[in-house]
């Protein structure tokens, strides 16, 4: 069984090569646009930068995305204090933050 790094370390990689893949299929989508109806190469390069512009914002804004679309609300002690005492109790036994 891995560490929790080790998985961390895992998931950047696997995400690099998803968004180079992502990168590099659109770009290839633009070129074959591109070659069959003869425009010009500002649409390979259109593509390329709404593929790259697209991937970088979808990285750094996926964790709010996903948090908002599971409708996740921040738990304070006022507001939950049961499973604010249960997360806190867990984090003290495995010695983290």
């Amino acid at each position: 069984m891995h560490n929790i790094y080790e998985q961390i370390d895992a998931n950047k990689r696997r995400s690099f090569w998803v968004i180079t893949l992502f990168i590099a299929f659109v770009t290839a989508f633009g070129y074959f646009f591109t070659y069959l109806y003869n425009y010009d190469w500002t649409f390979l390069v259109f593509a390329l930068l709404i593929s790259g512009i697209g991937s970088f914002v979808s990285y750094y804004n996926s964790d709010s995305i996903a948090l908002s679309l599971a409708g996740a609300k921040q738990v304070t002690h006022k507001t939950y204090p049961s499973y604010f005492n249960i997360v806190e109790n867990l984090a003290r036994v495995a010695r983290i933050p």
